[in-house]
């Protein structure tokens, strides 16, 4: 049977090896291979097994094994010729009795791509082979994600597939127990972390984000709403300005104004603060806005014009003006001028005449000074006193 084909060569590191090497020019090549993966299946329970007629391949999720009732869930994957596909499965060791629910979409970003547009055309063995190849592959990044979870230096099994899993097994088998269960094995992650390792900052921004996206759902994950509703709330309370500053990167405003209403927590200044800060160089006003409204605190000056030395030094003057509309904050004399240089030696003297007419801070003498010198030697006299009149600045003789 293709199911204790596909396992046996999943449990092969140097079949592995080959499939790796096959896919190299892709972003497989982040693989990493699990030279004890036949131990690690058999720890974790991996196996074949007919449900309903189907031959599928077990990859239980040992954190959300239910001790209490001896219930097991996880990925069961189903592959031939024409398809792989994941699905969530539960199976109960008490009566051994097994369910499959329906597949998780997010699995194909973990299938191998096959090239031309029209797959129609694609040989029979060659979608074969992608299909098997996926299937492996899969079991594998499961293999090693079960293996060394935050240790290794980076995600090699994605967390969105976990958030399908959830959904499914609450939506479809009424498992709520699942939900705790995936909140402890995220809460934990924190406590593995070491402030010495050098891949501290990533892996807790990783932390970060899986708790965030097991909250309030993931941005492309299919019919997710997250499960904040579904969990004891006090457990998150320690970790909820991390929360607020993930979301708020995210530009996920809505969800955090959820939270606020469910945990009763509000996002401390500083984060605020500090999200303001994030927004305003990427230029994301209007998440700004909906910041401001949804905290009640006013961004502080020194973000503000932080914010505006970075929009000028990127030309981003219209969202610079659109800053000091709604923020009442008008850019410091200082970051002004730093600007006015700029654009001069850019040669872009209308946007600097823009700049002047709105922000009402003329450019210092020293300044046109400069441009108009640099103007005469080139010989553009109609420019240098086009300069000189609109500046209104009086230049030396």
């Amino acid at each position: 049977m293709i199911s204790h084909e596909v396992l046996k060569q999943a449990l092969n590191p140097e079949a592995l090896a080959e499939i790796i090497s096959k896919y190299s020019g892709s972003d497989l090549i982040k693989t990493l291979v699990n030279k004890e993966s036949r131990e690690t299946a058999q720890y974790s329970m991996v196996r074949p097994k007919s449900i309903n007629g189907i031959e599928y391949i077990l990859c239980p999720v040992l954190s959300l094994f239910d001790e209490e009732n001896s219930n097991e869930v996880g990925f069961a994957i189903n592959v031939d010729q024409d398809h792989f596909d994941v699905y969530a499965y539960e199976h109960n060791h008490n009566n051994n009795e097994s369910k499959v629910y329906s597949t998780l979409p997010h699995c194909v970003h973990k299938a191998v791509t096959l090239d031309g547009s029209d797959y129609s055309q694609i040989s029979e063995d060659v979608k074969m082979t992608a299909n098997i190849d996926s299937a492996i592959l899969f079991i594998n990044h499961y293999l090693a994600d079960q293996a060394l979870g935050f240790e290794s230096p980076f995600e090699v099994f994605d967390n969105k597939l976990y958030q399908q899993l959830i959904n499914r097994l609450v939506a479809n088998g009424n498992n709520k127990k699942v939900a705790d269960l995936r909140l402890d094995s995220l809460l934990k992650n924190y406590d593995s972390l070491d402030e010495n390792d050098i891949m501290y900052e990533n892996n807790l921004l990783r932390a970060d984000a899986f708790l965030a996206n097991f909250l309030v759902g993931c941005e492309d994950n299919i019919g997710s709403k997250g499960c904040r509703e579904l969990i004891d709330l006090e457990k998150i309370k320690p970790y909820m300005q991390r929360l607020y500053t993930q979301l708020i990167k995210q530009g996920w405003l809505d969800s955090a104004r959820d939270l606020m209403e469910l945990s009763g927590v509000q996002p401390s200044e500083a984060v605020v603060q500090s999200g303001y800060d994030f927004l305003f160089k990427l230029g994301w006003l209007g998440y700004a806005r909906d910041l401001m409204e949804l905290s009640g605190v006013q961004p502080s000056e020194a973000v503000v014009q932080s914010g505006y030395d970075f929009l000028f030094k990127r030309g981003k003057v219209d969202l610079a003006k659109e800053l000091m509309g709604w923020s009442g904050i008008k850019p410091s004399e200082a970051v002004v001028q730093s600007h006015y240089d700029s654009l001069f030696k850019q040669g872009k003297v209308g946007s600097a005449r823009q700049l002047m007419e709105w922000s009402k801070i003329q450019p210092s003498e020293a300044v046109v000074q400069s441009h108009h010198d640099s103007l005469i030697k080139q010989g553009k006299v109609g420019s240098a006193k086009a300069l000189m009149e609109w500046s209104k600045v009086q230049l030396k003789k």
